[in-house]
Formats: C-alpha cells, structure tokens, sequence
C-alpha cells in the first residue's frame, strides 16, 4: 500500500505547494511585499531541491533504486 500523500507527488511536495500557497495568501492580503512573495517563493523552491538532491544521494549511497 502506497503511503498518504504518494497519490499527489509526496509529502515534500504537499509541504512545497502548501508554503506556495500560504505565501501567495499573504501577498494576497497584502501582508507580504511582491519582493517577500518572491523570496518565499525561492526558499521554498530550494528547500525542495536540495530535499530532492539530499535524498537521492542518500538514497544511491544505500543502494536503494526507485522502482
């Protein structure tokens, strides 16, 4: 049985379309700047990526291949 949030991209990828979303409400609200919506928006882009690459490496030094 596949976990939860496998049927969607996975948990990294729910967590980085939720902090989008969050991000984009708030400059919605104008409590974020276009400035600060865009910097919200790189961190979490990279916090993803480097999630991505940081189990990949990890993932291949364990020998473990994605089926």
């Amino acid at each position: 049985m596949a976990a939860p949030f496998e049927c969607v991209g996975g948990r990294r990828f729910v967590l980085t379309c939720g902090c989008v979303l969050i991000a984009t409400g708030l400059c919605w609200f104008d409590k974020l700047t276009g400035g600060e919506w865009v910097a919200a928006i790189v961190a979490t882009a990279a916090a993803y990526i480097a999630g991505n690459t940081i189990q990949k490496a990890t993932d291949n030094e364990l020998g473990k291949h994605p089926d």
